[in-house]
C-alpha cells in the first residue's frame, strides 16, 4: 500500500471513529446489550417533548388533550410496572435513555401500590410506606420531567387492605379490593387518604415538588380494571358486611326507580314471568336479592325467561352505572379540592360495556382501555403458572370483535380523549411484529390521544423475550421507534370521516353484548359511540343507529337506521312493535323471504337477490313518501333511501350487511374510496387511501408520502407502495420505511428502513395443536426459554430489494432475521443480526465496521455488496 493511500485510510478511520465517539453508539442486538436500542436513529430527537413552559395538561371541548398554551398533546408511551419500577437510579437512568431514544414521550408507572412489593410496607396496615421504593418512584418522575417525558400515575392497582386499616374481613377483599373499593365508604376514605399522601403531601426527594404540582405528571388513574361491571359475576358472593351494603343500595335504587315492590313486580312481570321474584322479597324491607347480571347474547329475547333476564339486567346496569358515578364524583371532587390536582383523571373498568364507559365519560376526563392480542391463558385454578396457552393467530387475518379496530372503536366515546393505556401483541405469537405496525397505524387513523405499550422490563438477568416485556424483542422493540414516529408525526393521516354508533338511553342499558363487527368500520374511518337520552341531532359524517331498539329519535342525516330488536327491551321502557320506523310511517312487518331486485346503490349489486325471512317495509308506503326502495320485492322492500335527508333505513341487518351499507353510504355521500366489495373480500381500505388491511392474506400495507410498510404474512409480493416497489423473501414479519427529512419517500435524502421477522428465545418448550399430547386447537407453552434471542436470519441473494421508480434503491441479501438501514447526512449506516448478509447501496465508495471490541476496520468494496462481519455492531459507508 502506498504511503499516501495509507494516510488517507488512517484519516478516514480516525474520522469514522470520531463520529462514533461523539455520538453514543446505539446497540440493537439484544444478545449484546442488556437494554438494546430500538433503532440506529435517535427518534427521541424527533419526538415532541413536554416543557415546563407548556404548563399542565387538560382536556378541551373537542375531546382532546392540550397543554395550557393550547398546543395539542399526544403520546407514544410505555408501561413500567411493579418490580421494574423499584431499581437503582443508575439502572433507571439507562432504561430511560433507551426509552427516550426510542421516541417514547410518556411513561405509565403501574402497579406501585402492591403490599410488600410496592411502596406500601403493609405489615399491619396499608398506610405505612417503604421510603426506599418511594425514592425510586421519585427518580422516575424527576428524570422523566427533565427528559421531557410525561408521566401517568395509577392510584389503586395492587393494594391489599388490612384489619389494621379498620376494614372488616379485609383478608377476603383481595388485591385492589375489587369491586368493594367503589361502594364501601371506609375503603373510599382510605383511597382518598392514600391519594393525598402520594400526590400532595409527599415531596419528591430529587426536585422538591409534590406530584400534584409537577407538570411532568399528566394523567392520574383512580383504579385498574375494577368496578361492578367487570366484577358483575361476584355480586352474589361478596364477603360480608359488603354484600349487605350493596344489597341495601340495590333496593334503594329500585325503590327510587319504581316506588314500590308492586310496581317493580308489575314492570318485571311484563316479561311474562309472574311473579318475577318470591313473595318474601320486598323493596321496603331491603330484601330484593342482588342479581348476578350477565351480558346476554346479541339476539332478540323470545322466551319469557330471557325477557325477565333482560329486564333485571337492564336495571342492574343502571344501578352499577349510578354507583360508579357516585364514586367518581366523590374521588374527583376530593382530588380537585383537597389535593388540588389539575391534570386529567380517569378510571378503567370493563371497557367492553357501554354503560361502564358512559359513567367515566359523564364524571371524569378521559377514557382508558386495553388491547391484547394472544394474551396468555391459564389452566383452571392456576393463574400465572405454567403451562400457558396461546392461539398463535395472525391479528391481521381477523375481522372478529377481538381485533384492534373493533376493540378501539368500542372504547372510543364521542368527544372524549382515548388512551390505550395497555396494549401488546404477546410473545410467543409469531405475528406480533405485524401487530406493532397495525396498532400504530390504526391509532393514527383513529386519532387516538395516547398509546402506551405494555411493558418495558428492567429486572437484572432478564435478557430474554417475555410475554409482555418487549425490550429484548426484535419483533416489537425493534419497531417501536419507527412505528411511534409514524404515529406521533401523523405520517399516517387521521381518517377523513367520523362515524358514530348511536346509543339511546334504552340502547345503552339494554344489557346484552355491546361487541359487534360493525366496528370493523374503524379500519376505514374514525368510529365512536354516541350516547344520548332519547333525541339526537347527529353531527358526524355518518351516524348509525345501534339497532338494539327503536327507542330513539334522530333529527337529521346522514343516517343509517336499523331496528334489529323490536322486542320489549327494559322493564321501564316498553317498546311495542309499531309501524313507525324512527319517524317514517312505513308499515314494518315480517316476511318469509323471497327474491328482491336491487339497483346497486346500497347493500347489493344490481340485480335480483334471494333474501331470507326478516323485517320488510310496505313498498306502497315507501313510494307514497317519495323514497327510493332498496331491494324491491313483490309488495315490499328490504330498505329505503331518503336522498333529501341522506337517510337509509332497514328493519334488520346482520353485522356484515351493516358494514356493507355503511361503506356504500361513504362512497355515495363523499366519494370515499370504499364500498361494499371491500367487506365482501375482507379487505378494508382506509378512507384516506393510505391503509389496506387484507384479512384474507393476513397482511397490512401502508402507503403514505413519508411512511411505507408491509406487515404480517409477507408472502405474495412484490408490493407496489406508491413510487416504491418492495420484494422480500421473509415469510412473517414487517418491512417499514420512514422519511427522516419530511420529504416523500420517493425523493427523500434521509430515511430509515427496518425489517424484522419472527423472533424467539433459545429452548422455548411448546407443543403445537394436534399431537396426542395436545389435542386442543391452542399452543401449550411449558417454558418461555432463555437468551440468546434467535430470529432465524439467513443470507440469501436478493432477499430484500427496494426499488424507487424503476431503479434499485438498495438491496439486502437477507431472508428472515433483522436489519436496519439508515441514510442521512453522514452517509449509510446499517446493522443486521445475520453475519454475511450482503448490503448493496448506491454511491458507497468506502465502508467501515465497528466491532464489539471497539475496533474499526475498513471493509473491502465489491460489486456484490458488503458482507456483514460476524462481530460487528455497525457498518458505515460513504
Amino acid at each position: 500500500m502506498g504511503l499516501s493511500r495509507r494516510w488517507v485510510l488512517l484519516a478516514a478511520v480516525a474520522a469514522c471513529t470520531a463520529i462514533w465517539a461523539a455520538d453514543p453508539l446505539p446497540v440493537l442486538d439484544p444478545n449484546r446489550a442488556e437494554f438494546p436500542d430500538s433503532s440506529l436513529v435517535d427518534f427521541g430527537a424527533l419526538t415532541p417533548r413536554h416543557t415546563a413552559q407548556q404548563g399542565f395538561m387538560r382536556t378541551d371541548r373537542e375531546g382532546r388533550f392540550v397543554w395550557e398554551n393550547g398546543q395539542r398533546a399526544r403520546f407514544w408511551g410505555i408501561n413500567v410496572a411493579s418490580d421494574s419500577v423499584f431499581q437503582a437510579p443508575e439502572r433507571i437512568e439507562t432504561c430511560l435513555q433507551r426509552i427516550r431514544r426510542a421516541g417514547f414521550n410518556l411513561v405509565r408507572i403501574h402497579h406501585i401500590d402492591g403490599t410488600g412489593r410496592g411502596i406500601i410496607l403493609g405489615q399491619k396496615d396499608s398506610t405505612t410506606w417503604d421510603e426506599t421504593k418511594l425514592r425510586a418512584l421519585d427518580y422516575w418522575v424527576d428524570r422523566c420531567g427533565q427528559l421531557g417525558i410525561s408521566v401517568y400515575l395509577d392510584l389503586l392497582d395492587y393494594r391489599t387492605f388490612h384489619s389494621g386499616d379498620g376494614i372488616p374481613n379485609a383478608e377476603m377483599l383481595g388485591r385492589g379490593a375489587k369491586p368493594y373499593a367503589l361502594f364501601d365508604e371506609a375503603l373510599i376514605n382510605l383511597q382518598k387518604r392514600y391519594a393525598k399522601a402520594l400526590l400532595r403531601d409527599h415531596i419528591n426527594s430529587y426536585n422538591g415538588k409534590c406530584f400534584a404540582d409537577d407538570s411532568a405528571v399528566v394523567m392520574v388513574e383512580l383504579f385498574d380494571e375494577n368496578g361492578l361491571f367487570i366484577r358483575r359475576r361476584d355480586w352474589g358472593g361478596l364477603a360480608e358486611p359488603y354484600r349487605t351494603t350493596l344489597r341495601r343500595r340495590w333496593n334503594d335504587f329500585l325503590l327510587d326507580r319504581y316506588g314500590s315492590t308492586e310496581a317493580l313486580a308489575a314492570a318485571w312481570g311484563r316479561s311474562g314471568v309472574n311473579p318475577p321474584f318470591s313473595a318474601d322479597q320486598r323493596l321496603e324491607q331491603g330484601s330484593v336479592a342482588l342479581p348476578t347480571p350477565a351480558l346476554s347474547p346479541d339476539s332478540v329475547a323470545t322466551t319469557v325467561t330471557s325477557k325477565l333476564e333482560r329486564a333485571i339486567g337492564s336495571d342492574a346496569a343502571r344501578f352499577a352505572h349510578r354507583v360508579h358515578r357516585a364514586y367518581y364524583r366523590s374521588m374527583r371532587d376530593f382530588l380537585r379540592r383537597e389535593v388540588r390536582l389539575r391534570v386529567p383523571i380517569s378510571a378503567v373498568g370493563d371497557f367492553s360495556v357501554v354503560p361502564d364507559l358512559l359513567s367515566v365519560v359523564q364524571e371524569l376526563d378521559f377514557v382508558g382501555t386495553n388491547f391484547y392480542w394472544d394474551h396468555p391463558v391459564f389452566r383452571a385454578g392456576r393463574p400465572w403458572q405454567y403451562p400457558y396457552i396461546f392461539h398463535y393467530w395472525n391479528a391481521l387475518g381477523s375481522t372478529n370483535i377481538e381485533g384492534f379496530g373493533p376493540v378501539l372503536a368500542l372504547s372510543r366515546m364521542s368527544r372524549k380523549p382515548l388512551v390505550v393505556r395497555e396494549w401488546n401483541y404477546c410473545f410467543p405469537n409469531p405475528y406480533r411484529s405485524g401487530g406493532m405496525v397495525e396498532a400504530a397505524a390504526y391509532a393514527a387513523l383513529q386519532d387516538v390521544d395516547a398509546m402506551i405499550l405494555f411493558t418495558y422490563g428492567t429486572l437484572p438477568q432478564k435478557r430474554s423475550i417475555g410475554w409482555f416485556d418487549c425490550q429484548a424483542d426484535p419483533s416489537r422493540w425493534g419497531l417501536a421507534g419507527i412505528t411511534g414516529a409514524a404515529f406521533l408525526q401523523t405520517a399516517v393521516s387521521p381518517a377523513k370521516y367520523r362515524i358514530e354508533l348511536g346509543h339511546s338511553d334504552v340502547d345503552t342499558f339494554l344489557f346484552k353484548s355491546y361487541e359487534t363487527e360493525v366496528r370493523n368500520l374503524a379500519y376505514v374511518s374514525r368510529v365512536a359511540t354516541r350516547c344520548f337520552d332519547r333525541q339526537l341531532a347527529p353531527d358526524a359524517d355518518l351516524t348509525i343507529a345501534s339497532g338494539r331498539s327503536g327507542a330513539a329519535e334522530y333529527a337529521n342525516g346522514p343516517l343509517l337506521l336499523l331496528r334489529n330488536d323490536p322486542s320489549v327491551t327494559t322493564a321501564g321502557d316498553s317498546l311495542e312493535q309499531t309501524s313507525d320506523h324512527f319517524g317514517y310511517p312505513l308499515g314494518l312487518s315480517s316476511s318469509g323471504g323471497g327474491s328482491y331486485v336491487f339497483d346497486g346503490l346500497l347493500l347489493s349489486a344490481a340485480g335480483p337477490v334471494w333474501r331470507g325471512s326478516g323485517s320488510r317495509f310496505a313498498l306502497s308506503a315507501i313510494q307514497s313518501l317519495g323514497l327510493r326502495a332498496v331491494g324491491q320485492g313483490t309488495g315490499d322492500a328490504v330498505g329505503y333511501w331518503d336522498p333529501a335527508r341522506k337517510i337509509a333505513g332497514f328493519g334488520a341487518l346482520n353485522e356484515t350487511e351493516t358494514v356493507r351499507v355503511a361503506l356504500d353510504m361513504l362512497n355515495v355521500l363523499y366519494q370515499a374510496p370504499v364500498g361494499r366489495d371491500d367487506c365482501t373480500n375482507r379487505r378494508f381500505r382506509s378512507d384516506t387511501g393510505e391503509l389496506l388491511r387484507d384479512s384474507n392474506r393476513g397482511q397490512l400495507q401502508i402507503n403514505t408520502p413519508r411512511y411505507a410498510a408491509v406487515a404480517g404474512d409477507l408472502r405474495g409480493g412484490p408490493y407496489q407502495l406508491g413510487a416504491l416497489r418492495l420484494e422480500t423473501s421473509t415469510t412473517i414479519g414487517a418491512v417499514t420505511l420512514f422519511s427522516l427529512d419530511g420529504l416523500p419517500l420517493s425523493e427523500c435524502k434521509r430515511f430509515v428502513m427496518k425489517a424484522v421477522s419472527q423472533a424467539g428465545n433459545t429452548g422455548m418448550v411448546a407443543s403445537a395443536p394436534g399431537p396426542q399430547n395436545n389435542p386442543s386447537n391452542r399452543w401449550i407453552v411449558d417454558s418461555e426459554g432463555v437468551s440468546p434471542v434467535r430470529t432465524g436470519g439467513r443470507a440469501q441473494l436478493g432477499g430484500l430489494r427496494v426499488y424507487r421508480g424503476t431503479d434499485l434503491w438498495f438491496q439486502v441479501d437477507l431472508a428472515e432475521g433483522t436489519v436496519e438501514l439508515v441514510h442521512d447526512a453522514g452517509g449509510w449506516r446499517w446493522w443486521t443480526d445475520t453475519p454475511d448478509a450482503r448490503v448493496t447501496v448506491p454511491g458507497a465508495e468506502k465502508a467501515w465496521a465497528l466491532g464489539v471490541d471497539g475496533r474499526v476496520d475498513e471493509l473491502p468494496m465489491t460489486l456484490s455488496g458488503l458482507p456483514y462481519p460476524e462481530r460487528a455492531l455497525l457498518v458505515r459507508a460513504e
